[in-house]
């Protein structure tokens, strides 16, 4: 939920706020790089990565945009679940991460999978294999939830190098 200035391509998806991204900006193609994904509406939430444990609160978003903002999010006062996902959990992954960001700690730059403060939902479907997901080029695929960890994270950037076969 703090994005440093000097981040790299290979770690930004398509959207954020005031951000463009062009086709050629999508080095690895179009066609592997996810615009938005699913957001199963009935399951359960649970806070912080890695976590486990449910709550009895539901996720309420249905399509997903694999970036989170920063300054426009806090201005509006959201503290919970927002319309952005990532791919730092596993698809499908139950109970659902939540979205969330330490207000108290917004200077803290560290990603989720590195014991940052703040942590982002997972994509998640109703389909029992995975999960459907729009593209940069408009298509529309179902990315199986067995897909390899690092093939599924490159297709949340507009520059991971990945193959989708």
């Amino acid at each position: 939920w703090c994005i440093p200035a000097n981040m790299p391509n290979e770690l930004w998806g398509i959207f954020d706020i005031n951000r463009e991204t062009t086709f050629a900006d999508m080095t690895d193609g179009s066609s592997n790089t996810f615009a938005i994904g699913e957001g199963d509406t009935a399951a359960k939430l649970c806070q912080g990565v890695g976590c486990s444990t449910a709550s009895e609160q539901l996720a309420t978003q249905t399509w997903l945009t694999p970036e989170p903002p920063n300054e426009q999010l806090l201005a509006s006062g959201a503290v919970g679940a927002s319309p952005f996902a990532c791919t730092v959990e596993p698809l499908n992954k139950s109970p659902v991460t939540n979205s969330f960001f330490e207000r108290s700690d917004l200077s803290d730059c560290r990603a989720s999978f590195n014991d940052g403060p703040h942590s982002t939902s997972n994509f998640r479907s109703a389909h029992p294999t995975g999960g459907l997901f729009v593209f940069g080029d408009g298509s529309v695929r179902l990315i199986n939830d067995s897909v390899e960890k690092e093939t599924y994270q490159a297709m949340s950037t507009i520059a991971g190098s990945e193959v989708n076969n």
